[in-house]
């Protein structure tokens, strides 16, 4: 018997189902943070490429009474399986319920968009005292720079800068790897 991916009904998981709806694979939890807070309302987009992007309410990042919320995202690039760090969103924190028209609610469910590179993430924020809209336009992909041109001398190390621009909210290293097509360096360019 495998544990439950959820400690409680306040995590985030999904489940995916690889063949349409008949099969489907074990519950995969989305937030990784370590204490027992809120996460709710989520919405899930996947992109162009197949990557499953979720964002929701998150009260981790307020260590008093948890009344605050913060906007959150987390991606998996395999299918569901795994998912990246938690990234947050919101630049701080909002009050959970904001009175508007005279009742406490802080929102409704919101919607994400994307369109090729890019992940629009809506909420409400409360910061000011009214919920507000508030969206964070996020790239998620990146950028590889190199020469147009380098000179290459038989039997002697190759120099070749390689300029790597993570645009997307992720802190993650990058591997690269050249390959030559050449079966030999010519003597110049």
């Amino acid at each position: 018997t495998q544990p439950a991916a959820a400690r409680d009904h306040r995590d985030i998981v999904v489940v995916s189902s690889p063949d349409g709806g008949n099969d489907w694979a074990a519950k995969v939890r989305v937030n990784d943070d370590t204490g027992y807070t809120d996460q709710a309302m989520p919405a899930l987009l996947v992109d162009d490429c197949g990557g499953l992007h979720a964002t929701w309410y998150d009260r981790r990042f307020d260590p008093h009474c948890r009344a605050l919320a913060d906007v959150v995202l987390a991606s998996s690039f395999d299918g569901g399986a795994t998912f990246t760090p938690n990234a947050r969103l919101t630049g701080g924190s909002s009050w959970w319920q904001v009175l508007a028209a005279g009742v406490a609610n802080f929102g409704d469910y919101f919607l994400m968009g994307g369109d090729g590179p890019w992940l629009y993430a809506p909420w409400a924020d409360g910061r000011r005292g009214d919920p507000d809209v508030m969206m964070a336009p996020l790239r998620l992909d990146f950028d590889v720079s190199i020469p147009d041109s380098v000179r290459a001398v038989r039997n002697q190390r190759l120099a070749l800068p390689v300029e790597v621009r993570n645009w997307s909210p992720y802190r993650r290293d990058f591997q690269v790897r050249l390959q030559s097509a050449c079966v030999e360096y010519p003597e110049s360019t």
